[in-house]
């Protein structure tokens, strides 16, 4: 197993120069604080929802706990190593990284060349660049900062392979974002996390459009367990949501 993947409990009680209980604290406990502070900015625009991302390190703990725990994540890092070296993938971005865990272990672990990393200037991603630096992987990865002023983050480059795990159900604009994604790569680790209810205890996600299967099916196509080829790779993103109507 990969070191980031590993040493993700212990390199966060460092990190936050807590103990290694405080710091890693149930992911159930700490997903109830970060609800609670959402809830008391209660967002109201896509600017305000970014402002609660820069600020709060209870998404940062939450996020930590669910990378080390769940077995999907680790199956992820595994199908992306994988895929990695069977297509030959020179260039992958980390599309909303957070913490950045599958970026930084294919900095690791595999031969691509090109690896960006994506975010918000938050706790989460001076975290991944924490871990990149004792690791030594900094030489190995980009860093990109998104706008907090813009709603959809544009691509800007093609890649072999967009990550995208966790981050659609926070947009505000689902469609022109996958959109965006889905025409800069030929392939994509992606799943979405909308929410489900109005009781749900995510309130930072959105609930799922109705006619988004229906865009899904027909903008990809399944390889393995979470990965996905596009169908719309170098087609014009704007164009395809007019068509789309959403």
């Amino acid at each position: 197993m990969s070191r980031i993947a590993k040493f993700l409990k212990c390199d966060l009680a460092e990190y936050l120069n807590l103990p290694y209980g405080v710091a890693n604290r149930p992911m159930e406990l700490i997903g109830d604080l970060a609800k609670a502070e959402w809830n008391k900015l209660s967002p109201r625009s896509p600017q305000e929802e970014n402002q609660f991302y820069a600020k709060t390190h209870h998404y940062l703990q939450e996020c930590s706990d669910w990378h080390d725990r769940d077995t999907t994540v680790r199956r992820w890092n595994d199908t992306l190593l994988e895929y990695a070296q069977r297509l030959n993938w020179q260039s992958v971005l980390d599309y909303g990284a957070g913490i950045a865990t599958h970026s930084l272990v294919l900095a690791e672990e595999s031969d691509v060349k090109t690896i960006v990393i994506a975010d918000f200037n938050c706790p989460a991603l001076s975290f991944a660049a924490w871990k990149a630096d004792k690791y030594q992987l900094a030489q190995k990865v980009q860093w990109r900062l998104f706008d907090p002023n813009l709603v959809v983050q544009p691509v800007l480059f093609d890649y072999d392979c967009i990550i995208c795990t966790d981050v659609i159900g926070h947009s505000t604009q689902p469609f022109r974002m996958f959109a965006e994604i889905m025409t800069h790569c030929e392939y994509t680790l992606w799943n979405s996390d909308f929410r489900v209810s109005s009781a749900d205890r995510y309130p930072m996600h959105h609930p799922k459009p109705s006619n988004w299967d229906v865009v899904w099916e027909l903008a990809t196509q399944p390889v393995a367990s979470f990965l996905f080829k596009s169908r719309l790779f170098g087609q014009d993103a704007k164009v395809l949501v007019e068509e789309w109507n959403v």
